[in-house]
């Protein structure tokens, strides 16, 4: 079993809906207010208080839809709003609110701007999430084309568009191409001193990911090691950065045959899922699908299949409680 059977793409995508909500828009940092208003609903967002979040961005989308009204920073607010919903399976509430995002990004900035292409990302993370993996496929394909398009060679979006397409490749099972991807992103950031920020974390973990399938089992621990320490010096991380420590520490030890810490790690993960998100939500399930894989490898069967089970079950739920809607198809070239 290779780690993307488990750390699957619609995790992946959803750390960008987690950790960096905000799109790096032109003349964002232009209003204060709304910069302020913004960094309070994802404060609140990174410690599950959603519905605090949630009044933050609302009050920021008023503020941002009075004229003179700029449509990227519009568009911005309204992806940090569909990001929310999206943690809290509301998805037709998201999918809404992202296209309405995508159709402004396009108008300001053109098809192939940065802009969309961060646009598409959350809309294909929802579509993951949700089970819409139809819906995914145009989309991944439009973001392949334009993700790369007109960023500085050293700039931290490059990074981060380094960073998906080597997810993309790592959902497909093709670890070798999605390395070098992960290795140029990490010396970029290397390159900012970014060490105790969130992208260093993150581009770590997705090169443990795809060293790990590889079976250099080293250098995974290594990277894993390294993230985990930079995240314990961290005052306050989010629950998803430790969620997501945890299961890509889980998966790597289970490569490396060491069945105590894997299931360790796994039962980690869980327990901060279900403490952040309740017990019902779709993440809570992306975790029982990973102890599943654990435990399964070794031996533990019974116990496999109940994680496996509950998440099915929770999975069923929220896909039954949030149908999405048919309007992607008029936001494609």
């Amino acid at each position: 079993m290779s780690i993307t059977a488990g750390r699957t793409l619609g995790k992946y995508i959803g750390k960008i809906a987690f950790f960096c909500t905000c799109l790096t828009l032109p003349g964002w940092s232009q209003e204060a207010s709304l910069d302020y208003l913004v960094g309070q609903g994802q404060t609140h967002e990174a410690h599950g208080e959603f519905a605090q979040a949630e009044r933050w961005f609302l009050e920021a989308l008023r503020d941002a839809e009075r004229p003179p009204s700029s449509p990227l920073s519009v568009a911005g607010i309204l992806v940090n709003l569909g990001a929310l919903y999206t943690e809290q399976a509301r998805y037709l509430d998201a999918e809404r609110l992202f296209l309405r995002a995508l159709a402004l990004a396009q108008r300001a900035g053109g098809p192939k701007s940065y802009a969309v292409a961060q646009v598409l990302w959350h809309l294909i993370g929802l579509y993951v999430d949700a089970g819409r993996r139809e819906r995914m496929n145009p989309l991944l394909r439009q973001y392949q084309e334009i993700a790369m398009l007109n960023l500085p060679p050293d700039s931290l979006e490059r990074a981060e568009s380094l960073g998906n397409l080597g997810r993309i490749y790592l959902a497909h099972n093709d670890s070798r191409k999605a390395l070098p991807l992960f290795q140029e992103a990490l010396e970029i950031v290397e390159s900012h001193h970014a060490e105790k920020a969130m992208p260093f974390i993150r581009v770590l973990l997705d090169r443990a990911a795809a060293s790990s399938n590889l079976g250099h089992t080293g250098d995974a621990l290594s990277d894993v090691a390294r993230a985990s320490a930079i995240t314990s010096g961290m005052d306050d991380p989010a629950p998803q950065i430790l969620i997501d420590l945890q299961v890509t520490s889980g998966l790597v030890y289970l490569h490396a045959s060491r069945g105590a810490e894997a299931e360790a790690s796994m039962k980690s993960a869980l327990q901060i899922a279900e403490s952040h998100y309740g017990p019902d939500h779709p993440v809570v399930a992306f975790v029982l699908r990973n102890c599943s894989a654990v435990l399964r490898k070794f031996g533990k069967k019974q116990e496999a299949s109940i994680d496996r089970e509950r998440a099915k079950r929770i999975m069923v739920a929220n896909a039954g409680a949030s149908p999405l809607g048919n309007s992607i198809n008029a936001f494609l070239h």
